[in-house]
């Protein structure tokens, strides 16, 4: 579903016109020939921006992961937030894949040998075992050497390899960003009129600081969770335990295809109290309900506040 960034911008301004119609939606400044980066919600853009560059088409997931061109975002948003976090989950993905032995990634590491000598190495899984390979240009030539002959002499009795795994963290604060932006492409800017998604526009801008839960944020393999749930659904455990639930898949070239589930917080003054709870070890994990929407990138059109409708109807679940 990649689409042209100017078919994007006339959609997305149709969108928002229909939101700010609503009487309850106080929003500058007031004109009906713009549209607003989701990601910071401050700045606003003509269709002039494109050309000038300011207003960048957004892949969700990053395209190297299978992602598609459906949101606009600023400039600074894009470059900023791809470098200090959709970066990330590419590389994790990719560390992923390495050690579970498919595509052909491999995961940085060093291999020491009880004798003290260092090399540093790629690693990663196959049918038969493990691939280590040696990388000449970051070792000592002599350690090397050294360990390649104690290899072909049978001598090596242990040996200590310490895999550099990209950081966890910052790779689901990417697969969060991707949700947050599919949910925005769904359900328009009618999602965005949501207090709760303050926290995550802010942790956004500083990927640095520990804001959003992680542990609502899921990384599955494909047949743990069935295609019919791919996209936007509605998660219930409890009347004080419900969240958007947004499921999209991963993917590197020629790789393995990784699920992912995320929790997104409800527009109500309460709902982000379960996020909160989620931080705690007194959570506990109960039933869940989900219930999915087959929502169409058009129906943000015919109807704008649909992210509040498929609240509501959630809402109806706990009364």
């Amino acid at each position: 579903m990649n689409k042209n960034p100017y078919s994007l911008f006339e959609h997305y301004k149709q969108n928002l016109n229909l939101v700010r119609a609503d009487p309850r939606i106080k929003m500058e400044p007031d004109r009906d020939d713009i549209v607003i980066c989701p990601l910071c919600f401050k700045k606003w853009f003509t269709v002039e921006n494109i050309k000038e560059k300011s207003l960048t088409l957004e892949h969700v997931p990053p395209d190297t992961l299978g992602g598609k061109g459906i949101a606009l975002t600023c400039k600074d948003c894009n470059n900023n937030q791809g470098s200090r976090i959709d970066s990330f989950l590419v590389s994790y993905i990719n560390d992923l894949d390495a050690l579970q032995g498919k595509g052909e990634g491999y995961v940085d590491g060093d291999m020491k040998t009880d004798d003290g000598n260092r090399v540093r190495i790629e690693f990663r899984s196959n049918e038969s075992g493990w691939e280590v390979l040696g990388v000449p240009k970051a070792s000592n030539p002599k350690h090397i050497e050294f360990i390649n002959e104690q290899f072909r002499q049978n001598r090596v009795e242990r040996i200590n390899l310490t895999l550099r795994i990209t950081n966890p963290r910052r790779a689901k604060l990417a697969l969060l960003r991707s949700a947050y932006l599919l949910a925005f492409g769904y359900l328009g800017h009618g999602f965005l009129i949501n207090r709760n998604l303050g926290p995550l526009r802010y942790q956004f801008q500083h990927p640095e600081e520990d804001i959003f839960p992680m542990q609502a944020i899921h990384i599955f393999n494909p047949h743990e969770v069935a295609d019919s749930f791919v996209g936007i659904n509605a998660l219930y455990q409890s009347p004080r335990e419900k969240s958007y639930y947004i499921i999209f898949d991963v993917q590197r070239a020629e790789s393995v295809t990784h699920r992912v589930g995320v929790m997104l917080p409800g527009p109500n003054s309460g709902d982000a109290n379960f996020f909160v709870d989620l931080k705690s070890i007194k959570h506990q994990k109960s039933e869940v309900i989900l219930n999915h929407y087959n929502v169409s990138f058009e129906d943000k059109l015919e109807f704008p506040f649909i992210a509040h409708d498929i609240w509501n109807e959630l809402r109806t679940i706990s009364e």
